[in-house]
């Protein structure tokens, strides 16, 4: 007679492999910006550090760096979209100073 595993506290055991949502409710056009940028990396633990720099620097230099981000491909990223996505908006920051 087959043997059952019990059943997870989660439903399947595909679900604790999947990213855990968090729990936020954006404020602000930042706040809404940092959940998006955060969710389309798959980054969301590391929500405070986009919410940071979506309220601290230019909305429009923001979003073009999230897009130059998007756009490249896996292959040439040397870390993680979240290591480039803030090297470019503290890069071009300088510049528009």
């Amino acid at each position: 007679m087959p043997t059952q595993k019990p059943a997870s506290k989660e439903g399947s055991e595909d679900s604790s492999r999947e990213s855990k949502a968090i729990p936020f409710e954006p404020k602000t056009r930042a706040d809404t910006l940092a959940l998006e940028i955060a969710r389309e990396f798959a980054d969301e633990p590391h929500l405070p550090a986009y919410r940071s720099i979506c309220a601290t620097h230019d909305e429009t230099l923001v979003r073009r760096a999230f897009s130059h981000v998007k756009a490249m491909p896996e292959n040439k990223i040397k870390k993680s979209r979240r290591a480039l996505f803030i090297h470019i908006v503290k890069q071009n920051a300088q510049f528009e100073e």
